[in-house]
């Protein structure tokens, strides 16, 4: 009888004792699942921070102008800017000299220039399409996508390289750039000037598709989309002059 109840007291010391040791297993485990899980998510983390660094510091190229995930801004390295400008200049030259039309590669060149614009560079744009305006549109007769251009398609190129300039100088402004002399720079005549030009684009009949052309082979006519914006940029404007 005696020994039937030592047997029973160690089976329940045995049982406290076993449930004990259980309950510290678990929570050992718990912790070593946890630890494992910080180390994976830090690993993870520091892989996705170096991956972000590395792509930050990366100097950008041409083929990286095709990603969807390219970030051109007034951030991007100066290093980066100079080695697309290089390259996109490049293939201008070669299009002008092997005769091809430039634009479509003028417009790409424009939009990196335009969306890198900062303090330090707030005259790319401007120095890159006021020179190929002045110097080089005559580029524009050339045939494109084998066939030469009329003179209602050239108009809406030469608007579209002025949405740019007007946008630009107005950023410009907007942002409160300033010159060498340390003041803010007005760009209210630069930006009259390209409008101006925009809107008598826009309201020259030879900048639009006649109907006898819509007749023979019918077609949507170029769309002058920032007419009515500019028209009123330039009440804007023009009553800050008045003042």
């Amino acid at each position: 009888m005696v020994d039937s109840q030592k047997s029973k007291k160690h089976g329940g010391f045995l049982k406290k004792y076993n449930r004990k040791w259980l309950f510290f297993g678990l929570a050992v485990a718990v912790l070593i699942l946890a630890a494992l899980g910080y180390m994976l998510i830090s690993k993870l983390t520091n892989t996705n921070t170096a991956k972000n660094d590395s792509h930050k510091g990366k100097v950008l190229t041409v083929s990286d102008l095709e990603k969807p995930d390219v970030d051109l801004s007034p951030d991007t390295s100066n290093a980066s800017v100079e080695n697309l400008t290089k390259a996109l200049e490049t293939n201008i030259d070669n299009q002008i000299n092997a005769k091809e039309n430039p634009i479509d590669t003028v417009k790409q060149f424009a939009g990196v220039l335009s969306n890198t614009t900062n303090d330090k560079r707030q005259d790319q744009l401007t120095n890159f399409l006021e020179d190929f305006l002045t110097n080089h549109s005559d580029t524009l007769w050339l045939n494109y996508k084998n066939s030469k251009p009329n003179q209602a398609q050239v108009n809406y190129w030469n608007a579209e390289l002025y949405v740019y300039l007007i946008y630009n100088f107005k950023n410009m402004m907007d942002n409160q750039y300033k010159g060498a002399d340390g003041k803010v720079i007005d760009t209210t005549k630069q930006q009259l000037k390209y409008i101006d030009l925009y809107l008598s684009l826009a309201n020259d009949p030879k900048s639009h598709i006649a109907k006898s052309e819509q007749s023979i082979a019918p077609m949507s006519d170029y769309d002058y989309i920032e007419a009515n914006n500019f028209s009123e940029f330039k009440k804007d404007l023009t009553a800050r002059t008045v003042k």
